[in-house]
């Protein structure tokens, strides 16, 4: 029994070990300063209602979203026509005929890539992001890992369709949809907002969603020759990481009440 207490003190004082250092959005007060009691009160929350879902899976899309697009293959827009004409001459009279036929071909149509951070910036987005729900033991899935097992079993029956393949591998391998998005902001000092919203797969329901919040901003006064002059600037510039943390538990407090 000692050595139970033991490990879970340990195991509380690493949970809060782990949320200090990056003082992280979510854990900011107004002036940017940490509050680590209010992440670990919404891991806690969280992790008693997971538990009592018994651990749903989420399939993670990142910068992608899985839109009402069935196929990868589509009609092309144009046709070509073709006029045959027939005569012939019966007892009675002469007659002719044109026959008309037309022709279409598919082509498959690859979609639109969205923007997306620098390389970099993308690497530590993602891993903290990862590094934070995991923290709540949240099963993540990958999308291309599935959708590779999948497909592979298809191979030998089809010719490759991926949005047939990405919704069976959704429907056999995950519970909800997690889409993780970069949003243009060009107002935003990381030129992007981050958003994540999270749905049933098996029912389409919209569980949640949440967007990232731009830092606050505070009056400075600069001299100009015409006096002083008051502008708006940042209070501080979060990082990818920081930005990465707000969603992800934004996103665990909502789905303790949500899901």
């Amino acid at each position: 029994m000692k050595v139970f207490i033991l490990i879970a003190c340990l195991t509380s004082f690493s949970t809060f070990a782990q949320l200090a250092p990056s003082s992280g959005l979510a854990s900011l007060d107004k002036d940017g300063q940490p509050q680590i009691p209010k992440y670990a009160e919404i891991l806690d929350k969280f992790s008693e209602v997971y538990k009592e879902r018994n651990k749903p899976t989420f399939v993670v899309f990142w910068n992608k979203q899985y839109t009402d697009k069935i196929s990868d293959w589509e009609m092309a827009p144009t046709q070509q026509e073709y006029i045959e004409s027939v005569k012939g001459q019966s007892k009675e009279d002469r007659f002719s005929a044109d026959y008309s036929s037309t022709s279409r071909s598919i082509l498959k149509k690859n979609d639109t890539k969205r923007r997306s951070p620098s390389e970099v910036d993308y690497s530590s987005f993602q891993t903290k992001l990862i590094e934070t729900l995991t923290l709540a033991d949240v099963v993540l899935i990958d999308r291309a890992s599935i959708m590779r097992l999948t497909g592979n079993e298809d191979l030998s029956k089809q010719i490759p369709d991926s949005k047939r393949i990405e919704t069976k591998a959704l429907s056999s391998h995950g519970d909800y949809l997690l889409e993780v998005l970069f949003i243009p902001a060009f107002e935003h000092p990381l030129k992007f907002k981050a958003s994540a919203e999270v749905k049933d797969i098996k029912t389409g329901q919209l569980i949640t969603r949440v967007l990232s919040k731009p830092p606050v901003e505070e009056d400075i006064w600069i001299a100009t020759e015409n006096g002083y002059t008051k502008y708006k600037q940042f209070k501080y510039t979060p990082s990818f990481e920081q930005m990465a943390e707000e969603v992800s538990m934004a996103l665990l407090e909502k789905l303790s009440v949500e899901m």
